[in-house]
């Protein structure tokens, strides 16, 4: 196995509005959604903007899973899904069914994001069975047939826990990569401690990475993550680009204005995908950060997973690195 993701699943609803705050959101906010609270905010963002644009598939760790069997690795995932509509199109796109360690029970996760003119977006999770998840529920053996564990954000404490007792788990020659996304972001560094310690990638947003660690700024943010265990911390930075960093140097990509042809949702995770088909492709952390940024500009042409890059994609950017080396 290439990659498996472990983090939660979601059918993402998405409305484009006017103005996320005539809704009373806030963009670039990722929050957790009262139980019983969804119907109301799909009412209201309805009403504002008319029906969604896009019912599709996501979940942070599942789109960069996505990204990457689209551009011809192969991965599997774990995670929960309901026993409703919905499932089949959350697991379409993770993997081949022998490479799923998924639970089935309960109504899927979802979340309702509100999409603004410029491509911003507020996100609002209602979690369901993904908050269920326990340690007994983790396919072990199949986690340690990879090369690379790549984890994001789960809502509730106990499929946390299953992650913890996951990575503790995990043989040691097994890379560990982390998104944390806003969710864990707000637990602080503290809270999610035993991931940080065992990951050998950690690819925040810059908001999060302050967040996560009450740095005053991204260079001391990741320090202190570097100093907890990351070997490398890949900062995404929205249209002002990429700052990666690891124990030798840093590199900071300056992006320039791309048009938003469809949305900005699930850009950071093939960006994260990106990073992680260079990583195994033995890149150095340069050409995986331009491979990131690459990746993310490509999805930005459609909504939901619609234009994520494929295997020509990789291809012709791998034959590019190779030539300017030679």
């Amino acid at each position: 196995m290439d990659v498996i993701g472990f983090g939660a699943l979601n059918l993402d609803v998405i409305y484009r509005l006017g103005s996320v705050e005539a809704a009373g959101l806030a963009p670039g906010a990722e929050v957790f959604g009262e139980p019983g609270g969804m119907d109301s905010l799909s009412a209201t963002l309805e009403r504002l903007g008319g029906p969604p644009v896009s019912v599709s598939a996501g979940g942070s760790a599942a789109n960069t899973v996505c990204s990457l069997r689209r551009m011809g690795l192969l991965t599997g995932y774990v995670g929960a899904v309901g026993e409703d509509e919905a499932a089949d199109t959350l697991v379409e796109g993770l993997g081949d069914p022998m490479y799923q360690g998924l639970v089935r029970r309960g109504r899927s996760g979802r979340t309702v994001i509100a999409v603004g003119p410029d491509g911003d977006r507020s996100i609002t999770v209602f979690p369901n069975v993904n908050d269920s998840l326990s340690p007994s529920d983790v396919d072990h053996i199949l986690l340690a047939r990879a090369r690379i564990v790549h984890l994001s954000a789960f809502v509730g404490d106990l499929p946390l826990e299953a992650q913890v007792e996951a990575v503790r788990r995990l043989p040691k020659d097994i890379t560990l990569s982390l998104d944390p996304g806003a969710m864990y972001a707000l637990r602080g560094v503290e809270g999610i401690a035993p991931l940080l310690e065992r990951a050998d990638v950690v690819l925040p947003g810059e908001g999060e990475l302050i967040m996560m660690t009450g740095a005053r700024d991204r260079d001391e943010g990741a320090e202190m993550l570097m100093d907890m265990g990351a070997g490398t911390v890949m900062v995404k930075m929205g249209s002002q680009g990429i700052h990666t960093y690891w124990r030798e140097g840093e590199y900071h990509l300056f992006a320039q204005p791309v048009p938003v042809a469809g949305d900005s949702v699930g850009a950071g995770d093939v960006a994260d995908a990106g990073f992680l088909a260079g990583m195994l492709a033995r890149l150095p952390p340069k050409d995986c950060t331009m491979l990131a940024h690459m990746c993310a500009v490509e999805s930005l042409a459609g909504h939901g997973r619609e234009t994520y890059p494929d295997s020509d994609f990789l291809t012709t950017f791998l034959e590019e690195v190779k030539a300017r080396g030679a």
